[in-house]
């Protein structure tokens, strides 16, 4: 085994490394990612311009994840009284 990987672990899904990780996958469904999209909307141009020299476009990731919506069901994205905020 390569010394920059650690073992397989078998309760998870991925492996270890020594490497940073710079990308991972995030399971939404469709009232959370209405909830990033809707923040990102609300952002000021002095946020915007201060993101993007962090992190880069958060132009570009609306779009990403506006495309990412537009192939949900979102029949249900209504407010109801039902929903519990998770915060």
């Amino acid at each position: 085994m390569p010394a920059d990987v650690l073992p397989f672990c078998s309760d998870c899904s991925f492996s270890y490394s020594i490497f940073p990780m710079t990308e991972t996958e995030v399971r939404l469904n469709v009232h959370e990612l209405g909830v990033i999209l809707s923040a990102l909307q609300l952002l000021e141009n002095r946020d915007e311009h201060q993101i993007a020299r962090e992190y880069g476009s958060s132009q570009a990731l609306y779009h990403k994840l506006s495309t990412i919506m537009e192939g949900m069901d979102t029949s249900e994205t209504g407010l109801r009284n039902d929903v519990v905020p998770s915060f």
